[in-house]
């Protein structure tokens, strides 16, 4: 009866316990739905499932014993410890002693019971003290040991035997109290180091004295289930029966609740990963108008402005729209970027069937979120395809669709629902922009780590999720280090200088750093953002079309010699082609001599899902004479990353081979060496992204 006043003024809801692996995907689902708590912060927590699955750990049932006996010893070593101070170990507290192995009784005893006895056996060791069992000396005379009193009372006959100076062949006999014996001191002394058996204390968890050894064993276990777990909070109801007979039956609801809540997310297969809990939320903290967020804030007050016949008529609510509505966005200035789940819930595919995103009865909608954050442009994004279609609304009638691989990584499902973004793409204006589609259309802007960037989001692909990635190329050793002379880098997917600027600062201000980056891209729009940003930057760059390269031999030297009158001053030399004339171009660059590009160290590959196809052109533009790094980036299974890093060691061993490199060394390595493996982002349940640095050393 107590407990039923905190029950009317609470309510228990599910907690999801996600692997960090897959807690995108778990938060992802939840924010679909419309379930995920947003007034509670994802937490690092314990997935009890699975630290129960580990060998050798505690089950679910004493790992909740062991919380609440902790608990326990806490307040109890609280309430005797000086007041206003904590100790620093509440297990000190404990009321059961560490056990020491006592050998006499061959039983683990409490040491101040050892003590006691150790005192007593000292005691009778004592010299000074009056000793119960004398040492006994060998008597030749009668054959056995006996009392040295006594000897000494024999004839001189016996003396003899005594004599110092005699070998004795007969050890004086020592009593071991244990053994109730006497016998051979060196004997006990053996048995004394022979005796190696661990120090016990007592597991509050089985109740019982365990070796120490075993319970760091388990608490490393339950530290490294912790490490790789989340708890998401959620506003489904916890629901069990209320008439739970016992842990087996409240274990089997759990598990009935959990199959249903994960069936409804659509995340059936995540059954044996995710574990589910509760916590008790306080009604008083459920107010629906607390909203921290301010899209959320703006878009609650937005949605009541309206007529209360457009949700009625559906059947919808404001605080149903409101917290089904995902909490992430991006703001590039001056554009607001939804998340591509913005409206997958069910409140809102209601909503938009009704009312389409772009409508004019939605329009102060929009107007009222882009204020609260600064911007005066809304789009909802969406994956970049790795299959695009050429027909587009413009030239639907002139075009025929068909599927091509999307080398221009262009955001063809990025969907403008406010502010005009410019004229949508074409097929011409995709593949050949003038002067006036560049003008005319939106170009948006983020700085990270001081980098300024931009494109046109139309047109143009951006990875928020790459931050890590370039931030980590600013104080890259390799990229920071002095070398010998001044150096290169090449971008082989420069993209709007993602990476390549990373390369520009990273190595600027060195005596000898990276001074110039070579760069290929194909996508035009990609290229004209690489050079306005570029420009944002006070950096300096020279673009080269295609059909401005040199074709014959005389066209080479021609280029050459233009390249040597006009001197090398350029930043940053922009190449918009495939990368596939890459390893022809820096041939002709490097030879004959004297070369007119910078010995280059490092070569950037970032291409996603994998960047095999230039691995060879990597290779060929690396200076092999110096050596350097290759930075490929690949999408790996979480499980395959040892293996491929292994194939990525061979293949580039056998390219730099082809090149006339260095063979493998005579102890069977390789000179190749995979430095590092960066784990950039999750891509997918179960995928990563990964950088792997490979290091080619110089011929040198």
């Amino acid at each position: 009866m107590s407990d039923q006043p905190r029950e009317e003024s609470a309510q228990r809801r599910v907690v999801l316990e996600v692997p960090k692996a897959h807690v995108k995907t778990v938060k992802s689902a939840l924010e679909k739905f419309g379930q995920l708590d947003r007034t509670r912060r994802i937490a690092p927590g314990t997935k009890r499932d699975s630290i129960a699955a580990i060998p050798g750990a505690p089950g679910k049932q004493q790992l909740d014993a062991r919380d609440d006996i902790h608990s326990d010893l806490l307040q109890d070593s609280i309430a005797t410890s000086t007041p206003g101070t904590l100790p620093e170990d509440a297990a000190a507290t404990s009321q059961f002693p560490v056990l020491k192995f006592d050998p006499g009784s061959g039983q683990y005893v409490d040491p101040a019971v050892l003590r006691q006895e150790d005192q007593r056996i000292i005691a009778v060791e004592d010299p000074s003290a009056t000793p119960q069992f004398p040492t006994l000396k060998f008597d030749p005379v009668s054959g056995q040991y006996a009392d040295p009193a006594v000897l000494q009372r024999k004839d001189q006959s016996i003396e003899a035997v005594k004599d110092p100076s005699a070998p004795v062949q007969f050890p004086a006999l020592k009593f071991d109290p244990i053994s109730g014996q006497y016998v051979d001191p060196v004997v006990l002394q053996q048995e004394d180091q022979s005796i190696d058996v661990p120090v016990l204390k007592f597991d509050p968890v089985s109740g019982q004295y365990v070796d120490p050894a075993v319970l760091r064993q388990e608490d490393q276990s339950i530290e490294a289930a912790e490490e790789h777990c989340m708890r998401i909070p959620t506003t489904i109801p916890y629901a069990l029966d209320g008439h739970i007979k016992d842990d087996t039956s409240q274990n089997r609801q759990e598990d009935e609740l959990k199959s249903k809540v994960l069936k409804k997310l659509a995340l059936g297969y995540l059954f044996n990963d995710i574990s589910i809990s509760h916590q008790v939320i306080p009604i008083d903290s459920l107010d629906p108008t607390l909203h921290k967020n301010p899209l959320q804030r703006a878009l609650k007050e937005a949605l009541e402005a309206l007529p209360q016949s457009i949700l009625m008529s559906r059947g919808l609510t404001v605080e149903g729209l409101v917290s089904s509505f995902p909490d992430s966005y991006s703001v590039y200035r001056p554009m607001l970027l939804l998340p591509h789940n913005a409206f997958a819930s069910d409140a809102w595919n209601n909503f938009m069937s009704a009312h389409a995103a772009n409508s004019d009865s939605l329009r102060p909608v929009w107007q009222r979120i882009a204020e609260a954050v600064g911007a005066t442009h809304i789009a909802v994004n969406s994956p970049i395809p790795l299959q695009t279609s050429t027909k587009t609304a413009a030239a639907q009638d002139q075009i025929e669709s068909q599927a091509q691989e999307n080398f221009l990584r262009s955001p063809v499902n990025l969907a403008p629902i406010y502010g005009d973004f410019g004229p949508l793409p074409t097929p011409q204006t995709l593949s050949s922009p003038n002067e006036a589609d560049f003008k005319n259309a939106l170009w948006v802007t983020t700085i990270q780590n001081g980098i300024h960037q931009t494109w046109a989001p139309l047109y143009t692909m951006f990875s928020r999720g790459n931050v890590s990635e370039k931030t980590r190329l600013l104080t890259l050793p390799s990229v920071t280090m002095d070398f010998d002379v001044p150096s290169a880098a090449v971008d082989l997917y420069a993209g709007i200088g993602y990476f390549a600027f990373s390369y520009k600062k990273g190595g600027a201000g060195r005596k000898n750093g990276i001074e110039k980056i070579l760069c290929w891209e194909l996508n035009p729009w990609s290229v004209e953002g690489l050079r306005r940003g570029a420009e944002m930057n006070r950096w300096t760059c020279r673009i080269w079309g295609k059909n401005e390269m040199p074709v014959s031999q005389v066209d080479w030297e021609t280029w050459r010699r233009e390249l040597e009158k006009r001197g090398d001053d350029e930043d940053f030399w922009i190449f918009q082609m495939s990368n596939e004339f890459a390893g022809g171009l820096i041939q002709h660059l490097t030879t004959p001599e004297p070369p007119l590009v910078l010995p280059i160290r490092h070569v950037n590959l970032g291409l996603l899902p994998s960047s095999t196809r230039s691995w060879r052109t990597a290779m060929r533009v690396l200076d092999i004479e110096c050596g350097g790094w290759i930075h490929a980036h690949e999408n790996v299974g979480v499980q395959d990353i040892e293996s491929r890093s292994r194939e990525l060691e061979d293949t580039f061993q056998g390219l730099l081979e082809e090149r006339g490199g260095k063979r493998l060394e005579k102890d069977g390595g390789k000179c190749v060496k995979l430095e590092h493996v960066e784990r950039v982002k999750m891509y997918a349940p179960g995928v990563v992204h990964c950088v792997f640095d490979v290091y080619v050393p110089g011929a040198s």
